[in-house]
């Protein structure tokens, strides 16, 4: 990072790490700046809608989702992630 700050691979590997770790707040500004740099990073918005549901923050995580499903095309990884969302978001109802 202190080599390539700008480099939005290395912003989206700290923001997963920091998802994985738990700190969901940290996450989403990773994430988030990740995709300032490069907004088509499919495995980038699939760790934001992530990070969203985590945060409880279900209609985000959603249409990011759908980000995922646009730039993934017939691949199920968004429609996949979009059906865990909806069910964290039911269970926490």
């Amino acid at each position: 990072m202190e080599l390539d700050p700008l480099s939005a691979g290395l912003n989206a590997r700290l923001g997963t790490k920091l998802l994985l770790g738990g700190d969901y707040d940290r996450a989403l500004e990773q994430l988030r700046k990740a995709l300032e740099y490069d907004p088509n990073l499919v495995f980038t918005n699939m760790g934001l809608a992530h990070t969203y549901s985590r945060k409880g923050m279900y209609e985000e995580g959603l249409a990011t989702c759908q980000k995922v499903v646009s730039l993934c095309g017939s691949n199920p990884l968004g429609r996949a992630l979009s059906c865990l969302i909806l069910a964290r978001g039911w269970q926490n109802r």
